[in-house]
């Protein structure tokens, strides 16, 4: 083929020259027709086609031109056209356009008649127009393998869905189906029609159904429809259910008690202790009934006396007493409220160092505990049980392994996070003969899963492993998760040992008051040394005043002055004032109380005259007479001691945290009351029966500088009449609670 060229000074093909016989110049182009065709005239484009000579009727290899629009191919050709055409070539194509586009639109539905049919699969169309002239009958060539069939294919589509839905053609809704069919092309197939007359089928059930009982097949299929139709259907499905929640709820005369139940489980798990049950747990904790029995468990004979029930002190390890009887109490707990609790069965902290400790080789002895879960003996079997307990000991720690029947599962819990394979495997082995031996029959464990439990509390520090253990023991009995964390939890297993019941704010709260940050901040700059000539307080009844410098000695390792003591006192006693009902009524002498009665110029040792008027009644408001306890604080040099006079239980008491003694002391203050009340209310005192007591159940200090600490915290306790449960570790805090308090001149 040739190239067209669009040079514009091309010569005119008659002026060419001919290279060959067989060239035929192309002619030139024909003038246009003297009668101008009418715009409105939908064969008026005839004209632009060449005169057609053929006699014989044959296929033209020429581009199709389609009915239903223009393809891509056309399109192209537009553009080029309008781009080489001149301004009235434009005006004529587009008119072309209008009229093509008007002509289609027009013989959409047409069926043409004048068809016949070509060799290749091709039709002919003769249009027969007079207005032509002498251009004749012009024929276009059309491609139907794709247009015809996908033209009829839609008719069809469209006649089906009118047949299904009873929908007349040319309505408003047949209408907007043949607009869809058109816009879908040709994909639909019979599967399709079949759907979409499923889907009308299914919409005239929903329109003849006016109630649709909930739970029926019909509500869960429709259901699960709607929760496949995306999130915003989900979002009305639930709030269609809560609807129907509430609805059920305010129909029934009772509501759901789920929520209540599980706020009662909390309750029970973090029930605070009430002021008597506080008070009970630290007599209980005392160092004075450290000899004493004080419970007795009669189903497991087990006796706790209060040196065993010493290990629930703050930073105490448990010891196999405490864990026995809690476990004790879980299962009578249990068999209180069968319905509450899971059935378990929890062996002692000696089973399993009984299984594995025999004298096999295997390490492995079911013969040395075979009798310790007789039918007799319990009352029900281990095959019964839902969860089985087995405390492990590993020297110096506490881990937990669970025959969890009721989830096939052998778990094992270690608040360190440890684990050992050998542990399961023996339980495993173990809860296999026991099944075989109690019943006769034998249980398949080979499926259960070995569970080694990560999310779980863990402890923070190295001796709580005991109560983490127990506390696993006590949430999984409840069936509930474990939801605590790195707590104080003594005063808990304590008060339920004390009362020998399984199920805090008081007394003990005020005694370990945690500091607030504000508090932590505000003692922390008073006693930095910038602050050392500074009076930070100053106490208006005994005009004591205390600056940084004074306040230095509450800082670790160094010793307590007499301004710091005695400033203390006069707070316990305000504190006493102002609630009466709370504490006993005490007196607090001075530290120079004691030197000024023995000091004297006496040769006895002994000046009653020189601390006569210490206690007048104008000066006091009450008299000695009147008090329960009266403290007296004694420094040796660099020692502090306490004595205490307790008319409460007739008793001269000496405190040394260093475990000393001095009768001398308790000679002279038995003098000292006998001459005090003689000379206050003329009334003779007689002591001579009074106890001497030189305490030595208490707690010690194990440096050498607490001992002025140790001294202010037994008057702290004994004011309260609670005992003397805390340690040396306690120290550091209690430093600071007391400046905390000297600070604020309240004491808690």
């Amino acid at each position: 083929m040739g190239t067209l060229s669009i040079n514009k000074n091309k010569r005119n093909p008659q002026s060419q020259p001919s290279h060959g016989s067989n060239h035929i110049a192309k002619k030139p182009k024909s003038p246009s027709s003297s009668s101008k065709p009418s715009r409105n005239n939908t064969v008026s484009r005839l004209h632009l086609y060449p005169d057609h000579k053929a006699p014989i009727r044959r296929q033209i290899q020429a581009p199709c031109t389609i009915i239903s629009g223009f393809n891509s191919t056309q399109k192209r050709f537009s553009r080029n056209m309008r781009k080489k055409s001149s301004l009235e070539e434009k005006s004529l194509l587009n008119n072309y356009i209008r009229a093509k586009e008007l002509a289609v639109g027009t013989c959409r539905h047409v069926k043409f008649e004048n068809v016949e049919q070509c060799d290749d699969d091709t039709e002919v169309i003769e249009v027969d127009n007079g207005n032509v002239g002498d251009s004749g009958n012009v024929v276009e060539v059309i491609d139907v393998d794709e247009e015809v069939e996908e033209r009829r294919a839609k008719h069809k589509k469209l006649n089906q869905l009118s047949d299904v839905m009873d929908v007349g053609v040319g309505s408003p809704f047949h209408k907007k189906l043949d607009g869809s069919v058109e816009r879908r092309g040709p994909s639909y197939g019979s599967g399709e029609v079949e759907e979409i007359r499923a889907k009308y089928k299914k919409l005239n059930q929903l329109s003849d159904v006016k109630d649709v009982n909930v739970g029926s097949p019909l509500h869960k299929k429709l259901d699960g429809s709607v929760e496949r139709l995306g999130p915003s259907l989900r979002k009305l499905r639930f709030e269609i259910k809560l609807k129907e929640l509430r609805r059920v709820s305010c129909q029934k005369p009772c509501p759901v008690k789920k929520e209540e139940e599980e706020e009662d489980v909390v309750h029970d798990l973090f029930s605070p202790l009430t002021e008597e049950e506080e008070e009970m747990v630290a007599n209980a904790l005392s160092y004075s009934n450290r000899k004493k029995v004080l419970v007795n468990h009669e189903n497991s004979n087990i006796m706790i006396t209060g040196e065993a029930l010493q290990c629930l002190r703050p930073r105490a390890w448990l010891n196999d007493e405490v864990i026995n009887i809690y476990l004790e109490l879980l299962k009578d707990r249990e068999c209180r409220e069968p319905k509450k609790f899971l059935k378990c069965h929890f062996f002692n902290t000696f089973f399993y160092k009984k299984l594995v400790g025999g004298m096999t080789r295997t390490g492995y002895d079911y013969e040395s505990v075979k009798r310790w879960t007789a039918q007799k003996k319990l009352g029900y079997g281990l095959d019964e049980c839902d969860k089985i307990f087995v405390p492990i000991h590993k020297e110096i720690h506490w881990c937990l392994a669970v025959i969890n029947k009721k989830d096939k599962k052998f778990q094992y819990l270690d608040s360190l996070g440890g684990a050992d394979k050998k542990v399961l495997r023996a339980l495993a082995k173990y809860i296999m003969d026991e099944v075989k031996d109690k019943t006769g029959k034998s249980i398949d464990v080979t499926s259960w899963e070995q569970e080694y439990v990560t999310d779980l509390p863990n402890q923070e520090n190295g001796y709580d492993c005991g109560m983490f253990m127990i506390k696993y023991i006590d949430f999984y009995s409840r069936d509930v998760g474990l939801c605590f964390s790195q707590l104080k939890v003594y005063l808990e297993v304590g008060s339920s040992i004390s009362q020998q019941k399984a199920d805090g704010h008081g007394i003990l709260h005020d005694l370990f008051s945690p500091l607030t940050e504000e508090e932590e901040e505000m003692v922390a700059n008073a006693l930095s040394y910038s602050n050392r000539k500074k009076v930070l307080v100053n106490h208006e009844n005994s005009n004591i005043m205390i600056t940084g410098e004074a306040l230095q000695c509450l800082r670790p390792r160094a010793w307590l002055n007499d301004e710091v003591i005695n400033i203390y006192l006069e707070l316990l006693k305000d504190r006493e004032r102002r609630e009466p009902k709370k504490f006993l009524k005490c007196h607090f002498f001075n530290t120079f109380f004691y030197k000024k009665l023995v000091g004297g110029m006496t040769r006895t040792g002994y000046d009653y005259e020189s601390v006569k008027r210490w206690t007048a009644q104008k000066k006091l408001g009450y008299g000695l007479d009147d008090c329960d306890k009266i403290f007296v604080p004694i420094h040796k040099e660099i020692h502090w001691c306490l004595a205490v006079i307790n008319k409460k239980d007739k008793k001269f008491q000496y405190l040394d945290s260093l475990g000393g003694a001095d009768k001398k002391v308790l000679r002279a203050l038995a003098k000292y009351i006998t001459d005090e009340v003689k000379d206050k209310t003329g009334q003779s005192i007689d002591v001579t029966s009074w106890e001497q007591e030189y305490v030595t159940d208490l707690p010690n200090q194990e440096n050498g500088y607490d001992c002025g600490m140790f001294m202010i915290k037994y008057i702290d306790f004994y004011s309260r009449d609670v005992g003397l449960c805390f340690i040396q570790d306690d120290m550091p805090y209690f430093r600071k609670r007391i400046a905390k308090e000297i600070l604020r001149l309240r004491a808690n």
